[in-house]
């Protein structure tokens, strides 16, 4: 998502957007009507209930506000306080080294490595696993 990309809020696009369902959870950070990132989650059902897979991203151009932080702090506050949510899990590049550090900040830990994970500008690249425990 670029600046370029940001969109302007109206209610239909909070609607669309902004909520929460029994298995999910989705956040918008905006500046002046523009929409600069966005988070969500989705919790799994049966034997993982307790675990939720999160995914984030910060409008180019936005980046290092502390957006990202506050999007990722509220969202795993109010997955643990009232889905109860015990263990929050993502998936980010390799060569993502802001978001790594953003992610170890806030308690995440690598757990292993997808090798191959995605063909991206040409090539294959790398993607690590990484979760939080509360």
């Amino acid at each position: 998502m670029d600046a370029s990309d940001a969109i302007p809020v109206n209610q239909r696009h909070k609607k669309l957007v902004e909520g929460r369902s029994a298995s999910g959870l989705s956040l918008v950070a905006e500046r002046d009507g523009i929409v600069v990132g966005c988070a969500m989650l989705y919790r799994f059902q049966g034997r993982r209930q307790h675990v939720a897979d999160f995914w984030m991203g910060v409008a180019d151009g936005h980046h290092r506000q502390g957006i990202g932080d506050e999007l990722l702090k509220e969202l795993s506050a109010t997955a643990c306080r009232w889905m109860n949510v015990k263990r929050l899990e993502l998936t980010v590049f390799v060569d993502n080294e802001p978001a790594i550090a953003l992610y170890k900040k806030n308690g995440f830990v690598i757990e292993g490595t997808h090798r191959k994970f995605a063909y991206r500008d040409g090539e294959y690249i790398d993607a690590f696993s990484m979760a939080a425990v509360y």
